[in-house]
């Protein structure tokens, strides 16, 4: 991970941040817009012959089955299954950060996993809510990109580029009214946090004539990276080969998956099953042999296994994978999930020390997460 001379000036021009690379590079955002998309069975036509794309079939034959989703949230249930133990020398504060960590962070693990599984980074963002039923200091999930459109960009400064020192937070202001939604973004830092909205002329302005002082002293954002970057780069070249063995599968099965009689004579009316047909000459051309594309989908389905450390594929009916390579694989899916658990399990130290941080100069806040505490 390395910081480039991408940088992001405020509206107000209170803070330059230097935007890291991952988040910010057009060419970047192109293959989170990739990652997104495939995720969401979006899928390429790749290997696919130029004759085949423009054929009028097209459509009706290329329905990829989209495995990835399943391959992503595998791990989540391992993960979320296990135990996070907190120490803390304050009782009252162990008492209140195991609440905490259960009723805000351990419902989010399932956002956090598959964000950093598909994008390298989950953002944790923490707000105070004083107004809702639920109130009190929350957590929002973000992903670096939703929907098509950026909604995060991070400053990890120059002297630790492990430390987020600064992010841009984007969303979409719901429209009331009949009137169009507008794109805002805030810009948080421990000093200060700025709220800004683009104009019609696709400029950023800031909502308010400088940045407010942030009353916390501290990030109130943490971070969860996948240190292979996206996972979605192993995984996108393998449903590239499914989509065109299904595709393949469809297409031969559709005209040539049945027998078909040919004659001498020129036949009227419509011809089908249960027709009976009368000329001279009648031959039978036998269906397709389908039994190859057959064999080489259960093939592409066992090296997505392998290469994934899927059991879920591994144990799929008709798999051809032995019991020493299922244990094989299930071992080496504990040790993926356990990675993945030491880095939720960062997240969410991380997370409770900024949450700690923020209660303890926030009378405020301090009372919503402890209403039954003494003043």
């Amino acid at each position: 991970m390395s910081n480039t001379t991408n940088q992001l000036v405020s509206a107000s021009g209170v803070g330059t941040y230097r935007l890291s690379d991952w988040l910010d590079a057009d060419n970047v955002f192109s293959n989170l817009l990739h990652f997104e998309n495939y995720y969401r069975g979006e899928h390429q036509a790749n290997g696919l012959t130029a004759l085949q794309l423009s054929s009028l079939e097209f459509k009706r034959f290329w329905r990829p089955i989209n495995i990835i989703p399943a391959l992503i949230n595998e791990p989540i249930g391992y993960i979320k299954s296990g135990t996070f133990a907190i120490e803390c020398s304050n009782p009252e504060v162990q008492r209140w950060a195991e609440a905490w960590y259960k009723k805000r962070f351990a419902p989010a693990i399932g956002k956090i996993v598959r964000f950093s599984s598909c994008y390298k980074y989950a953002f944790c963002y923490l707000w105070v809510d004083d107004e809702g039923a639920s109130r009190g200091l929350k957590l929002r999930v973000v992903s670096p990109i939703e929907n098509g459109k950026r909604r995060a960009r991070a400053d990890f400064g120059t002297d630790d580029d492990t430390e987020l020192t600064a992010i841009v937070l984007e969303y979409a202001h719901p429209a009331l009214g009949g009137k169009v939604a507008k794109q805002k973004r805030m810009i948080l830092s421990a000093e200060s946090i700025t709220e800004e909205e683009m104009t019609a002329d696709q400029s950023w302005v800031a909502t308010t004539p400088t940045s407010i002082e942030n009353p916390w002293g501290v990030l109130p954002v943490t971070v969860c990276e996948n240190p292979d970057g996206s996972d979605l780069t192993t995984i996108i070249p393998l449903q590239d080969d499914l989509n065109v063995n299904q595709y393949d599968l469809r297409a031969s099965r559709s005209y040539h998956g049945f027998p078909m009689l040919t004659s001498d004579d020129p036949i009227e009316g419509t011809v089908g099953p249960g027709k009976i047909i009368s000329g001279t000459n009648i031959n039978r051309l036998e269906p397709a042999d389908l039994s190859q594309l057959i064999a080489t989908q259960d093939k592409i389905y066992d090296q997505i296994a392998m290469l994934t450390s899927s059991v879920t594929m591994a144990q799929r009916p008709g798999a051809n994978i032995s019991g020493e390579a299922i244990k094989w694989l299930m071992s080496s899916l504990m040790v993926k999930c356990q990675e993945k658990a030491d880095q939720v399990a960062a997240c969410a130290a991380a997370t409770l020390t900024v949450a700690a941080r923020m209660m303890a100069t926030d009378d405020g806040l301090y009372m919503l997460e402890n209403p039954t505490s003494a003043d």
